[in-house]
């Protein structure tokens, strides 16, 4: 699954295979025509979130270098670990590679489910592992699931993103941020 973005962080291209993985997973809005052009900022959630691409961009565009980035993109009913490629491109520009590591089934996490209802509170999950943080303590959804006994609940907290401290080290090591 491949994008392009230009200098200013529009998306510039996007691959088939990203067109249809957006599609299979309940985003078919996710459409060349409603993507390219627009600011990859419209579609990343959280401040810290950002903050992180922003810093792989910069390391990128400054220092013309390549890295890896592990991340999950989960789904109700599957685990994906996945890496994130980021190369820097001509004038200015990035290209990323989503790239699938190994996936796994699991049984339906409703809580990662954009289809439930949800009530005004909130609950951050962490955009790279997909650890939620019901209290002070990260934790995966399964286990947040049952510990918040969310099971027979009609309707879940909305999700926030965010980082998880883990994630956040991993990240910056893998980037050397010190550049920033």
């Amino acid at each position: 699954m491949q994008y392009r973005l230009d200098r200013d962080d529009r998306i510039e291209a996007v691959s088939t295979d990203w067109l249809d993985f957006a599609r299979a997973n309940g985003a078919p809005d996710l459409t060349a025509e409603n993507v390219i052009g627009r600011p990859l900022w419209d579609f990343v959630a959280g401040a810290d979130t950002r903050h992180l691409y922003e810093l792989m961009f910069r390391r990128a565009r400054n220092d013309g270098v390549s890295f890896v980035v592990p991340f999950r993109c989960d789904a109700p009913t599957a685990r994906r670990f996945m890496e994130l490629v980021v190369h820097p491109a001509g004038r200015g520009g990035i290209d990323l590679e989503g790239r699938l590591v190994r996936g796994e089934k699991r049984d339906p996490a409703r809580l990662l489910d954009p289809a439930v209802p949800r009530t005004n509170d909130s609950l951050m999950i962490c955009s790279w592992c997909k650890k939620v943080r019901p209290e002070q303590t990260w934790l995966d959804a399964e286990i947040a699931i049952t510990s918040m006994d969310l099971f027979l609940t009609p309707r879940l907290p909305q999700l926030t993103h965010g980082i998880c401290p883990v994630c956040s080290d991993r990240v910056l090591k893998e980037i050397d941020a010190d550049v920033a």
